[in-house]
């Protein structure tokens, strides 16, 4: 029987509005009364507004504020940023900056929001990370692996796969689900009552039952329920500080209109009306961050391919330079390549070849001169190169020399392949050397999918060219036990 799963996220940003805690606190309440967990993706600023709120700072009602912390405490708790729309924001500030240093700059901005989270809550772990608005960026995967953050769960048009959770960059994605997504008109899903609402579920679960099976998701922001205008356009929009934030706490923001009482109320309880609903169904699960990361595990990775396997991955590398589906795992075309780079380099025949690790793409394109061809020797010299380039940081290599020239990855892993297969039949005679497309690029939008929070025009190229590198990395998530 397919197995259908939607997992509901708030991202957690309003620090200028006193009536967020009051907010976080009912929405979390309503989950907990109903046995539900769902993810609360945090800025940093967000929490340390809360801490100033639980402290008494005259602004926001404290008891509020506790109870939220206690309750999101007890789920999933995400980072979204430090500062959220303030900018330059991440899109922004990485921008022409390149994949190593965009990476270091990105960890050192976003740091503090990350140590926010960790004093208002700790000891529990930040599961996922969300960008503000659609200021997504490939550069900050590594610093998510090094905070050891293993999801990265939101919705942008920048890259997708299928409308399915996928690995990128080593990290498991739930993003670009489309119209997977409980949404309908506005923001609130219960906006025009629980029915519709419900009516959107039944949608997404027909949708991914005759797919087999998967993951939808809702999405919310607190200050949803309290007010029709947006905290950060007022302050932020269209690419604009309208006001500089204080460390202090004490900005002064311009701070969203709030709805009548009575309003407000109606949509907590259309709200619980909905997920209640939700709740009772026997054909969707809710699940959580935690939850998505334990039903789409890499099982390719520290796995031990034999030589039957390694014989496949070689037939399919040699056929697309594209990931793989082998059964229940999958392979980026990185890893593929590097399984074969390490057989080739080994002096013996391995009788199996551990994927010890996921390599990153490269971190430019380039375009060398390539040989027509090679000897097998040729090819396993450069197998033991891409290895030691791998081993020494983390990603491919961006071209390896050659006698008679260079091989630029795509080239790289087409010898690799066809070397391996050559050695693997006895068969004689130089590797011919081609640089195949690697079609996981066409998963990555060609531009236009910035949005409000940016100034006129802004479509950074380069961001979306690193995206399109970085798809070396890019493999389905398989679902457990499908």
């Amino acid at each position: 029987m397919a197995r259908v799963y939607l997992t509901f996220w708030f991202d957690c940003e309003d620090y200028v509005s006193p009536y967020e805690p009051v907010s976080l606190q009912r929405l979390s309440g309503i989950f907990a009364r109903l046995g539900l967990r769902a993810t609360w993706k945090l800025v940093g600023e967000e929490a340390r507004m809360l801490r100033r709120a639980v402290a008494g700072d005259g602004i926001r009602d404290p008891a509020s504020a506790r109870a939220a912390v206690a309750v999101i405490g007890a789920q999933d708790l995400g980072f979204h940023t430090d500062w959220h729309s303030v900018h330059p924001t991440v899109a922004e500030y990485l921008t022409g900056t390149g994949w190593e240093d965009g990476a270091s700059r990105f960890a050192e901005r976003e740091g503090p929001g990350m140590e926010a989270l960790h004093a208002l809550f700790p000891g529990q772990p930040v599961l996922c990370y969300g960008q503000p608005g659609s200021s997504w960026a490939p550069q900050v995967y590594p610093a998510l692996r090094r905070w050891g953050v293993p999801l990265y769960m939101d919705e942008a048009g920048h890259l997708g796969l299928h409308e399915q959770p996928f690995y990128y960059c080593g990290v498991l994605n739930v993003l670009r689900l489309r119209h997977l997504c409980v949404r309908r008109r506005g923001h609130r899903p219960p906006e025009e009552g629980a029915e519709q609402a419900l009516a959107e579920v039944d949608r997404i679960v027909r949708e991914l039952t005759q797919r087999g099976g998967g993951l939808g998701q809702c999405w919310w922001h607190p200050n949803e329920w309290y007010t029709d205008q947006w905290w950060d356009g007022l302050n932020f929009g269209g690419g604009v500080n309208r006001v500089v934030p204080r460390p202090d706490g004490s900005t002064p923001y311009r701070v969203p209109e709030p709805v009548p009482e009575e309003e407000r109320e109606r949509r907590y309880a259309s709200t619980e009306a909905f997920l209640t609903g939700v709740a009772r169904r026997s054909d969707v699960t809710v699940v959580s961050a935690r939850d998505v990361i334990a039903l789409y595990p890499d099982r390719a990775r520290g796995r031990a391919f034999a030589s039957a396997e390694l014989l496949r991955v070689a037939e399919a590398l040699a056929d697309a330079l594209d990931y793989q589906v082998h059964g229940e795992l999958a392979l980026s075309a990185a890893e593929a390549t590097y399984l074969l780079a390490r057989a080739l380099a080994s002096p013996q025949p391995a009788e199996a070849v551990v994927l010890d690790r996921s390599p990153d793409g490269p971190a430019v394109r380039s375009h060398p001169c390539r040989p027509a061809s090679l000897s097998l020797d040729a090819v396993r010299t450069a197998a033991a190169e891409l290895v030691r380039h791998v081993e020494a940081t983390g990603r491919l290599p961006d071209a390896v020399p050659v006698p008679g020239g260079a091989l630029d990855p795509p080239a790289l892993a087409d010898a690799c392949a066809k070397a391996y297969l050559r050695l693997a039949r006895g068969a004689e005679g130089p590797v011919p050397v081609a640089a195949p497309e690697l079609r996981p690029e066409a998963h990555v939008a060609s531009g236009g999918v910035w949005g409000w929070l940016f100034p006129p025009g802004f479509d950074p190229q380069d961001l979306l060219e690193l995206a399109r590198l970085g798809t070396w990395t890019l493999k389905p998530a398989i679902l457990q036990g499908s």
